[in-house]
């Protein structure tokens, strides 16, 4: 566990719905200053194995949860996004140095942006394909 501005950050990872640490670490530095933000767990086969395996496991039962009810849980990760859009900008600016205001003004309403945008278009399925800003889209 880390501290950023405040703000608790874990670097394990999450595998099948849980943390999972790895035997080996590696230290996460801010290109702002350099200072150490946190230790992150460098994952090995083994983890990626596991990653794996839980997603493997946990796609029939997201394969078979109907349409609106994944769009629900897209536009909560959208609300957890918005809800929490402070922190995780400024997590975010000083993990790659970027501009806070980018990430308050862009990248982050982007990625709540994006949630919405699959959930809603979940509820169009069976849409002929279409194009947004020159990029084609299957439903």
């Amino acid at each position: 566990m880390a501290t950023v501005a405040g703000i608790t950050v874990n670097g394990d990872h999450w595998i099948g719905g849980e943390r999972v640490s790895s035997p080996t670490t590696f230290d996460d530095h801010s290109p702002i200053d350099g200072a150490l933000i946190a230790q992150i767990a460098r994952g090995t086969a083994t983890e990626a194995d596991a990653a794996v395996t839980a997603a493997a496991n946990a796609f029939p039962a997201w394969a078979a949860t109907p349409r609106a009810e994944r769009a629900r849980l897209l536009h909560a990760i959208a609300d957890g996004v918005e809800a929490r859009l402070n922190d995780l900008a400024i997590v975010e600016t000083t993990d790659n140095g970027a501009l806070l205001r980018s990430h308050l003004r862009g990248v982050m309403p982007r990625v709540a942006h994006n949630f919405r945008f699959f959930a809603d278009w979940l509820l169009k399925l069976g849409h002929e394909d279409f194009d947004t800003r020159g990029h084609t889209n299957h439903v």
